[in-house]
C-alpha cells in the first residue's frame, strides 16, 4: 500500500491527476509555502519526516528534498510567510509542537542518523558522572489512582437515588477497577460495589462484591447482594469485535421492609456464559456510533430452592445515519426468556426500572450491552419496579442528534471552561410481558435528554448528561422520571 501526492486541475473538468510523487511510500499533509514550493510528510526514510519539492519554471521538481531526519517522526506541517515550518514531532511527552529545522537539505541517502542528546529539563534525572542507572520493575502505583469520577441523581416515582462511581486503572491498562457508593431512599440501607479486573494472564479476569437496590414492590425493597467472577476475551477485527465471557455469581435477593422481622432472603447462585458481538463506525464529532450494529446472546443456568432453572437473552440494536450530519436512529429489540420458571420467581425473566446506580456503574462484565441483560429488562419511565415473568421483549427506539455545536470557551482560549457540541436524543419503547397475570402486558414510554462533553481547567474532561423519562401505565408504577449524570476524567 502507499499513498501518492498528485496535482488536479481544477479547472480541467474530467481531467485526470498529475502524479508528482509516486515511489511506493505514503506521501501525506501536502502544504504550500510562500516561495511555491510543496511541503509534505513522507515515510521513505523508514520514518515520517518532511520533505519539498521547489516550483521552478512554472512547475514542480520531479526529485524531492529531505529537511528533517526525526526518529520520533513528524506530521501536519504548516508554513509560515516568512517560510518557516511548524508541525508535530513526537516526544517523550505526546505529540508536541516543534519547528522544522530547514536550513540545508539532509545529505541525500541518508536514511537513519544518532539524535542529538535531548535538551536537560525539569523532567531529567541527572546523577553523578559515570553513575549507571538502575532499572526498576514495573509498579501501578501511583497511576492506579482514580482518574475518573462519576457523581449521579435520579428522581422517579418518589424514590431518590443519589452517589458517586469512581474508576481507575494503571499506566498498562493490566489492572482496572470501579467502586460505587451511593442511597435509595426507601430502601432501608446504602448502595455499595467494588469490582476489579486484571488482564495480566490474557483474558480479563474479573471479581466483584455488591449489595444494590433491585425494585420496589410496595413498602418491599428488593436487594441483591452478591459476589461474582468472570472472564472475557475480546477477539478485535479492523472495525469489530467478537467477546465471550463466562462469569459465576452467587447471589443473596433480600426482600427487606421497615419491620426486621417480616424481612426474608433467598440465596441464588448462577453461571451466566455469553458472546457479544460489537461493528461500529463513528467520526470525530459523532455523538453516538454512527453505523454498525451490537449482538449479544446469553444464557443463565441458577439454582433456585434446590431446583436448576434455565433464562435466556438476546439483544440486537442497529445504528443508521439519517437526515443531517451526525444524526442517527438506533431501533433495539430485546427479549428474555425462562421457559421452567414460576410467574412469581427471581430466576424468571424479569423487567425492572431503570436503576441509576447501575446505570452510573456503566458497561461491566455482566452487562456488555448497555441497560439491559441476562439479568434484566431495563425500562425507562418505571422506576423502582420489579416484575417476574416466564417471557418478556423489550423494543425501542432513540433518536439522538447534534443540537448546538459551541466549541467555544467562557473566554477566549480554552481556559478555564470549554464546550464542545450539546448533543439531544428522543426515544420511544415498550416492554411486552405476554404472560402476565392479567393477559398481556404493555409498559409503553418516551422521553428525551440532553449532554454536553466539555473540558475543565487544565484538560479536565467533563461529561454532563440529563434525561426525562414518562411511563405511561401508572398503574403499573409508570410515571415521571428525571436522572442526572456528571462524569469527571482528572488524570
Amino acid at each position: 500500500f502507499s499513498e501518492e501526492l498528485v496535482i488536479i486541475d481544477s479547472a480541467a473538468v474530467g481531467q485526470q491527476p498529475t502524479d508528482l510523487v509516486s515511489n511506493g511510500t505514503f506521501c501525506r499533509f501536502p502544504v504550500i509555502g510562500p516561495d511555491g514550493a510543496l511541503y509534505y510528510v513522507s515515510d521513505e526514510s523508514g520514518l515520517d519526516n518532511l520533505y519539498r519539492l521547489n516550483w521552478r519554471d512554472g512547475q514542480f521538481d520531479r526529485k524531492p528534498q529531505q529537511l528533517t531526519n526525526l526518529l520520533t517522526g513528524f506530521r501536519s506541517p504548516a508554513v509560515s510567510g516568512s517560510g518557516r515550518v511548524f508541525g508535530a514531532g513526537f516526544a517523550s511527552t505526546g505529540w508536541e509542537l516543534v519547528e522544522a529545522d530547514i536550513q540545508a537539505p539532509v545529505t541525500p541517502g541518508l536514511k537513519i542518523a544518532a539524535p542529538l542528546a535531548p535538551a536537560s529539563s525539569e523532567h531529567s534525572s541527572e546523577g553523578p558522572v559515570g553513575e549507571a542507572s538502575v532499572a526498576t520493575d514495573y509498579t501501578i502505583w501511583p497511576s492506579i489512582l482514580p482518574r475518573n469520577w462519576n457523581p449521579y441523581f435520579g428522581f422517579g416515582g418518589g424514590v431518590y437515588q443519589f452517589g458517586a462511581v469512581a474508576r481507575g486503572n494503571d499506566a498498562l491498562d493490566l489492572n482496572r477497577y470501579d467502586l460505587l457508593l451511593g442511597y435509595t431512599t426507601q430502601a432501608f440501607r446504602p448502595d455499595w460495589s467494588v469490582n476489579y479486573s486484571n488482564r495480566n494472564l490474557g483474558p480479563t479476569v474479573s471479581i466483584g462484591v455488591s449489595d444494590i437496590a433491585a425494585g420496589l414492590s410496595g413498602s418491599t425493597s428488593l436487594r441483591s447482594s452478591a459476589i461474582s467472577a468472570s472472564a472475557t476475551f475480546p477477539f478485535q477485527f479492523l472495525f469489530s469485535t467478537l467477546q465471550p465471557y463466562v462469569s459465576f455469581s452467587a447471589s443473596q435477593i433480600n426482600f427487606l421492609t421497615s419491620n426486621p422481622s417480616l424481612s426474608t432472603a433467598l440465596y441464588v447462585p448462577y453461571l451466566d456464559a455469553g458472546i457479544f458481538y460489537s461493528y461500529g463506525r463513528s467520526s470525530s464529532l459523532a455523538v453516538t456510533t454512527e453505523h454498525g450494529r451490537d449482538i449479544e446472546l446469553a444464557s443463565r443456568t441458577a439454582v433456585y430452592s434446590g431446583v436448576p432453572y434455565w433464562k435466556f437473552f438476546a439483544s440486537e440494536t442497529e445504528h443508521f445515519r439519517v437526515g443531517g450530519k451526525h444524526t442517527v436512529l438506533s431501533p433495539s429489540l430485546k427479549a428474555l426468556w425462562a421457559p421452567n420458571a414460576p410467574l412469581v420467581n427471581p430466576v424468571g425473566a424479569r423487567v425492572g426500572g431503570e436503576s441509576f446506580a447501575l446505570s452510573a456503574l456503566g458497561l461491566n462484565f455482566l452487562n456488555l450491552g448497555g441497560g439491559s441483560s441476562i439479568g434484566q429488562l431495563t425500562v425507562r419511565g418505571y422506576p423502582g419496579i420489579a416484575v417476574y415473568t416466564q417471557l418478556a421483549t423489550l423494543g425501542s427506539l432513540d433518536f439522538r442528534f447534534p443540537l448546538i455545536p459551541i466549541f467555544r470557551g467562557l473566554a477566549p482560549g480554552t481556559f478555564p471552561y470549554f464546550m464542545h457540541q450539546l448533543r439531544g436524543k428522543f426515544f420511544v419503547e415498550s416492554a411486552i410481558l405476554p404472560f402476565g397475570e392479567s393477559g398481556v402486558w404493555a409498559l409503553p414510554s418516551a422521553g428525551a435528554g440532553l449532554g454536553l462533553d466539555s473540558v475543565l481547567l487544565l484538560g479536565i474532561s467533563l461529561q454532563a448528561s440529563a434525561q426525562f423519562s414518562y411511563g405511561f401505565r401508572p398503574d403499573y408504577g409508570g410515571g415521571p422520571q428525571i436522572s442526572l449524570n456528571l462524569g469527571t476524567d482528572v488524570l
